[in-house]
Parts: structure tokens; sequence; C-alpha cells
């Protein structure tokens, strides 16, 4: 599937929640979410969604299309199976695992399927070790998703660092890093 984990996460979750309010056709919603899900959990290298597309589609003056190219030319035995399987210390694909996370505690809700909530506390492991980026944008994924985590389990390590990494912490720029003051 040439396309971004967050073009699948995003309908999936969707699907996933809108069962929760309409009982009469759950089954057959969460029948399309379930195939859709499992492909997510199948492309994880090796804990996270941290992959990044390899699509001819991709044309490098386009944002996306540049970084990949970019990163390839400096690093090509990178791609694995048509994939990038890391953002080697970029921390950008918070963006993707946390859709993809979000997306498989909304599967969890209603089909109580253990593999879903043990992949979720497996990529919100990986987005509490995400230091803070100048991209608040990948951050914020990650807050989201840690929020999101925690409400729907109750375990009480995710709310400490999704607040951290969402206000109480005032970042400022130092010597190229991200500081708390």
């Amino acid at each position: 599937m040439p396309t971004f984990l967050r073009d699948a996460a995003i309908p999936l979750d969707a699907l996933a929640r809108t069962s929760l309010h309409y009982p009469d056709q759950r089954s057959q919603l969460i029948e399309h979410v379930l195939s859709g899900t499992d492909w997510l959990i199948i492309l994880r290298i090796p804990v996270v969604f941290s992959l990044f597309p390899i699509d001819p589609a991709l044309k490098p003056k386009e944002k996306v299309g540049h970084i990949v190219a970019r990163m390839i030319k400096k690093n090509p035995a990178m791609v694995v199976n048509d994939w990038i399987p890391s953002d080697f210390g970029d921390v950008g694909l918070q963006f993707d695992n946390g859709l993809c996370g979000r997306t498989l505690i909304s599967v969890w809700e209603p089909t109580k399927e253990p593999r879903y909530l043990a992949a979720a506390r497996k990529s919100g492991d990986w987005a509490m070790q995400c230091p803070l980026v100048l991209n608040w944008n990948y951050n914020g994924f990650s807050v989201r998703f840690l929020a999101r985590l925690a409400t729907s389990t109750g375990d009480g390590k995710y709310p400490e660092i999704a607040i951290k990494k969402s206000g109480t912490w005032r970042a400022t720029w130092s010597n190229a890093k991200w500081t708390t003051v």
C-alpha cells in the first residue's frame, strides 16, 4: 500500500469510534476495521509505527517527497521492503505513531482484543521516550495519543508525560536543542 500509515489510520479510527454509536451496525463496521488495523500491526517495525512509504508518485518538489529523497540519498540501505523504518532521530514519526496508536485504542474499545491494547501500549511507551522537538505538530500527536491512552486504560504513567510534553514544560531554544526551564 503506497501510502502513509496516517492515510489508513484516520478512516480506521473514525469507523471504530463510529461503531460505538451504532450498535446495530457495530459488527459490520468492526469487520472492516479489523483487517485494516491488523495491516497496521503487521507493518510495525519493530515496536512503533515508524515507517515512511517509498512511493514513485512522491515528487521531490513536494515536502515529503523532498525529505524522502534526501534521506535515501544519504543512506540508500535505509529502504526495507519499500518502506523507511526509521526517522533517524528526527522524531517526526510521532505523527504516524500518534495517529496509529489512537486508532489501536479506538479499535480496542469496542473489541477488547488484547493485541490492539498491547500494540497501543508499545507505541505509547515509544512516544513517552521521544524528546520535545521544534516541530510542535510532532509533539502534539504524541501528546494527544498519550492522553487518549491514559483516558482509555486508566494507566497513570501516560498522563504525566502527556502533561509534561504539552504545557508544563516551557521550551526554549538553546544550542540547537530543546531545554526545559
